[in-house]
């Protein structure tokens, strides 16, 4: 019946737009689920999701990135201030993540039971691993296609639920992915970043993270305008002298040492110059 249909549409006015089918179907592209069940065949219909279909692809990383990273903060300040700090980091926090998505899965597999038995009836084949597998599929944006949403029986309504729900399941997987690289890279700076040279992508997203960690701007001393200023005392010749190690110079008496003065040096990254010309050699 599907291929005879297909065969003798004709385009005419006796064919109806399934505005809710459309929908759901760009819903599959956007997230990269692709069933498969529906394809463009037109030049202009393939046009279209080269295009409009990649930045919607776009829009929807993006929009999940933000989302995922709401949904991690709150779950984490709620951890942290309820003392279960350790569901923060390390492999309890993977677990905890693992068994939020299944969960989540579940739920979705049990949502699907009860659409398919409101859209056919208890005499459709409705199993609940079957379901499972859909849900499966569809959260991991896998989407083989030998299970799916069909478009005849999806309504204009289910718009309101049925990507809310999926978009849930892929916030999941986002931050169990997140806290599992994480995870394996805390495993990876605690037993090879000290023994290796290695410049990969986990040395280099690790070497990122501990220099956000830290200033940017370097303070010693008292600092103004991007200077860095050492507390020295010069003697009344304007030579320096040693004052509480901080810098050494030329060795006087204590006696003849004028306190206070202080010598400003610009931040460079490699030589460093000096602005008082008096200060002599160091």
């Amino acid at each position: 019946a599907h291929m005879n249909a297909l065969e003798n549409a004709s385009g005419s006015d006796e064919c109806i737009v399934n505005t809710a089918g459309g929908a759901i179907f760009w819903f599959t592209i956007m997230t990269t689920i692709g069933y498969g069940n529906t394809a463009p065949i037109t030049p202009g219909g393939r046009l279209l999701v080269y295009f409009m279909g990649f930045v919607s692809i776009l829009a929807f990383t993006a929009v999940m990135g933000h989302a995922g990273y709401i949904l991690l903060v709150i779950v984490d300040d709620f951890f942290y201030r309820t003392n279960l700090k350790k569901l923060t980091e390390g492999f309890l926090a993977v677990l905890f993540w693992l068994c939020m998505l299944i969960l989540w899965i579940l739920v979705l597999a049990g949502i699907s039971v009860l659409y398919t038995r409101d859209r056919y009836g208890d005499g459709h084949d409705n199993d609940l691993a079957e379901n499972f597998w859909w849900a499966f599929i569809s959260v991991t944006t896998v989407g083989f296609g030998d299970v799916y949403i069909p478009h005849d029986v999806f309504r204009a309504g289910d718009m309101f639920y049925v990507p809310l729900i999926l978009l849930l399941g892929f916030v999941m997987l986002a931050n169990f992915l997140y806290k599992l690289s994480d995870f394996i890279l805390g495993i990876y700076r605690r037993n090879f970043a000290s023994h290796t040279n290695d410049e990969g992508l986990g040395s280099i997203l690790y070497q990122n993270r501990k220099n956000a960690s830290t200033d940017e701007e370097v303070e010693v001393g008292n600092s103004n305008d991007g200077k860095v200023t050492f507390p020295i005392s010069l003697d009344n010749n304007n030579n320096s002298v040693e004052d509480n190690n901080h810098i050494k110079g030329d060795e006087r008496d204590d006696n003849d040492v004028q306190p206070g003065i202080e010598m400003v040096v610009p931040v460079q990254t490699q030589d460093v110059s000096y602005e008082n010309e008096n200060i002599g050699n160091l």
